[in-house]
């Protein structure tokens, strides 16, 4: 049968349509398998915009004969965010035999590698293709695409891998129950090396939330096992509590760990110091009484505490114990002892808790006290209550608080009330501080001694006012009793010992002037550079010729006049003996009522003349003793006792 034109162009167009559809069939077989149908192959997408990173195979390389399981690997460029990447594998007919993920060893955003094993099963060997794909998580999208053909051997089927033979983690340490933090260290080993020499953790709180995890390396052990010292960083749950802190070996992606082992530790919680009273800004004394609570038994037992001053000066400090047990918390009443700033002022008490061991301050609480300026007194140390003294009488003592101007006051009064000395002395010390004095204070000593007082005290000089005072109770000695000694017993004298100290004091004898002929009573004139300490000036008149006592005594000198030119006038008494004429030594001097040494003298020679016999009375054969007296006007001496 001819065929016309007609008919074999529609023959043609026929067998174009059949050939069209068979293709269009491949071509699904290909790109888009269906999971292992050899009947329904998924044809491979085709990206439909350009992929956001690269992907290179580098081994197997194109057409190598490859057998399973097929060691994979290759660069991706940047890392993926979610660190993995897609592979897949396809027979001659484009059927899909193999799926899997791959992990990828890099940092997210930067260039990484990837490694991994494909593992297939293939009755026939024959032309076969890998694929590595990327995929965003989001919506599925090929963010990266790469594939290289090999030849595929036939491989029978493999039992999906389990758990490497005979691996196995002992964690040694720390036991089960232990207190600790973060970081935790943990030491064991396992019975093979694990993959890469690098073990996996997870920390989860009670509830299961993981508080941490990472990886670790570990040291290969002779027997092909391994060791690891491990530590482990986590978040500690705000309350402590149990935690779970699991070791184990990864295994493939989305696979099973190959083998893990778990421990459960406590976290005590965190160290907490609340204090309860006083409230803050209270003002207070010491001691103070301060009370509160832990959240946990602190170190040794016992709290630290400092007091420190607005200056930052420590005012105190020490430990004190606390009431609970181990584990738990506890409570705390301290009555804490620290030296009061001495102006008053703002405190800051600190109470803290110290590990003895590496001296560490884990927890600590602050207080803002304020203190009130301790009330001022004058203490006087020496000399005690009762000492008797002369002037200047020295006064030793201190202040709680530094005196205003930096001086205090001094008033001396005898038995009668009657003032007999007064003035100001400086204190040594600062400002803010206490203060020390040793003070030399000048008076009057009463005529006949006896009881003094001495009243130290502070005036405020903007009122005047006496702020505080102290008041001592001391006394003076009287004049001495001396005796005239019995006619023709004339004990051996006994000068004054030339040894007091230093003194700027002078005594110049004026009148009469040297060998004058006198007699008794006799008047001697002269000066003083000084007032004399007691108020007086002694005397005393011997023989030149063996150095036998006439007579010995006081008299007073009048205040008057400035120093350098203070006179006196002393009407001095004394025994003219039997037969006796010649020279004699007349003696003024000052003598120190506390040491009773000479503090300054002046002698002058005069001459007795030898007595005219009396008449008309009787004549005593010797002399009669006569007390020496103190005489209200001034003179005090021998009354005289003439013999013919």
């Amino acid at each position: 049968m001819t065929l016309t034109s007609t008919q074999i162009v529609r023959i043609l167009l026929a067998v174009i349509a059949v050939l069209l559809v068979a293709l269009c069939g491949v071509l699904a077989l290909r790109f888009w398998p269906s999971g292992g149908s050899a009947t329904a192959p998924t044809p491979t997408p085709s990206p439909t915009a350009p992929p956001a990173a690269s992907i290179q195979i580098d081994a197997p390389t194109a057409g190598a004969t490859v057998a399973s399981p097929i060691a994979l690997s290759g660069r991706v460029s940047p890392a993926p965010p979610t660190g993995a990447l897609n592979y897949r594998l396809f027979d001659a007919g484009g059927v899909l035999i193999a799926t899997g993920g791959l992990a990828v060893q890099g940092n997210a955003g930067q260039s990484a590698t990837f490694t991994g094993n494909i593992p297939y099963t293939l009755s026939a060997g024959g032309p076969g293709r890998i694929e590595i794909v990327e995929v965003n998580p989001a919506n599925g999208a090929v963010c990266a695409f790469a594939d290289v053909t090999v030849t595929l051997s036939p491989a029978a089927p493999q039992a999906t891998p389990g758990p490497a033979p005979g691996q196995a983690i002992t964690i040694e340490t720390p036991p089960p129950g232990t207190e600790v933090g973060s970081p935790v260290v943990l030491t064991g080993r396992t019975a093979l090396a694990p993959s890469g020499n690098r073990l996996a953790y997870s920390v989860r709180d009670a509830a299961g939330a993981q508080i941490g995890g990472g990886a670790f390396d570990v040291g290969l052990a002779p027997d092909g096992g391994s060791q690891f010292v491990a530590s482990l960083v986590f978040n500690p749950p705000p309350n402590g509590g149990t935690i779970i802190v699991e070791i184990f070996e990864p295994g493939a992606a989305n696979a099973p760990a190959i083998a893990s082992a778990r421990v459960n530790l406590s976290v005590v919680p965190p160290q907490a110091i609340i204090i309860d009273t006083p409230p803050t800004g209270t003002t207070v004394g010491s001691p103070v009484v301060i009370t509160g609570r832990t959240a946990r038994f602190p170190f040794q037992g016992s709290l630290g505490y400092r007091f420190f001053d607005a200056n930052g000066r420590t005012l105190g400090g020490g430990v004190f114990p606390v009431t609970g047990q181990p584990g738990g918390p506890t409570t705390f009443t301290a009555n804490l002892e620290f030296t009061p700033p001495p102006s008053g002022g703002t405190m800051t008490a600190e109470i803290f808790d110290q590990n003895a061991n590496n001296d560490q301050i884990v927890a600590n609480a602050i207080l803002t006290l304020n203190v009130a300026p301790p009330p001022q007194q004058i203490i006087i140390d020496t000399p005690p209550t009762g000492t008797t003294v002369g002037s200047p009488v020295v006064l030793t003592g201190r202040t709680v608080r530094f005196p205003a101007a930096g001086q205090l006051n001094y008033r001396v009064r005898d038995a009668g009330g009657a003032q007999i000395g007064g003035g100001v002395f400086a204190v040594a010390g600062t400002a803010e501080g206490s203060a020390t004095f040793n003070a030399a204070l000048t008076f009057n000593p009463p005529l006949q001694g006896g009881p003094i007082g001495v009243e130290l005290f502070e005036i405020d000089p903007a009122t005047g006012q006496v702020l505080t005072s102290s008041t001592l109770q001391l006394t003076v000695a009287g004049p001495p009793a001396t005796a005239i000694p019995t006619i023709g017993i004339f004990p051996t004298p006994v000068p004054p010992t030339p040894t007091a100290p230093p003194s700027a004091q002078q005594i110049t004898i004026e009148s009469p002037l040297p060998g004058t002929i006198v007699g008794s009573p006799l008047v001697v004139t002269g000066s003083l550079q000084l007032y004399p300490v007691p108020g007086e000036l002694n005397y005393r008149i011997t023989t030149v010729d063996r150095g036998l006592p006439l007579g010995q005594g006081v008299f007073p000198v009048r205040r008057f006049g400035p120093a350098g030119v203070i006179t006196f006038t002393g009407e001095l008494e004394f025994l003219i003996r039997p037969g006796f004429s010649g020279d004699i030594d007349v003696q003024i001097f000052e003598r120190d009522p506390n040491s009773q040494t000479s503090i300054a003298t002046d002698t002058i020679r005069l001459t007795v003349a030898r007595p005219e016999p009396r008449t008309g009375g009787n004549v005593p054969t010797e002399a009669q003793p006569v007390a020496v007296r103190r005489s209200s006007a001034a003179s005090f001496a021998f009354p005289p006792l003439m013999v013919e």
